[in-house]
């Protein structure tokens, strides 16, 4: 294995590392606070980085480009963000 090839793989994996700890830190969340499950759906957006390494991985410079700039976008906006804090205090806001 060359040189080159390798400095290719290494930020591919830690990527793809990263990106499996956010879905599970996502669907730790969502189990922790007891969301409904629908809401997991809702956390989809993080497979998108798993998406993002597949892409490299198969050398698809299109789909690469195209997939990060959705996550810049989702990260930009903060959509999920916003969306789970209006989860929660619509939770607290019904319980006693």
């Amino acid at each position: 294995m060359s040189n080159s090839r390798i400095s290719v793989l290494v930020p591919q994996i830690v990527l793809f590392a990263v990106s499996v700890l956010m879905l599970l830190q996502g669907v730790g969340f969502v189990l922790h606070h007891q969301l409904s499950r629908a809401l997991l759906g809702a956390g989809l957006f993080l497979l998108l980085p798993c998406l993002l390494v597949a892409g490299c991985a198969w050398g698809l410079r299109k789909l690469w480009l195209l997939i990060g700039r959705a996550c810049m976008f989702l990260i930009a906006t903060g959509a999920p963000l916003r969306s789970i804090r209006a989860l929660l205090r619509h939770k607290r806001q019904v319980q006693p």
